[in-house]
């Protein structure tokens, strides 16, 4: 996804000069969401990793008591 933000800038830098008021500001709003959906990216594979971390302790303790 970082390398899809990158080009994405790149494009845009260059583009400043062909595109229109309201291209620049969809584009903007376009790299915006991207990063946004980059950081709740990050956030959902910690939680991912947290939930598998504790069905593990869980199964763990269910394995000890049985």
């Amino acid at each position: 996804m970082v390398e899809l933000e990158v080009v994405l800038g790149i494009i845009k830098s260059y583009s400043k000069a062909q595109l229109d008021k309201d291209a620049m500001s969809v584009a903007k709003k376009h790299l915006s969401l991207l990063e946004g959906m980059h950081k709740e990216y990050a956030h959902a594979r910690s939680l991912a990793l947290t939930q598998a971390q504790v069905l593990n302790a869980h199964d763990e303790i269910i394995m000890a008591t049985s």
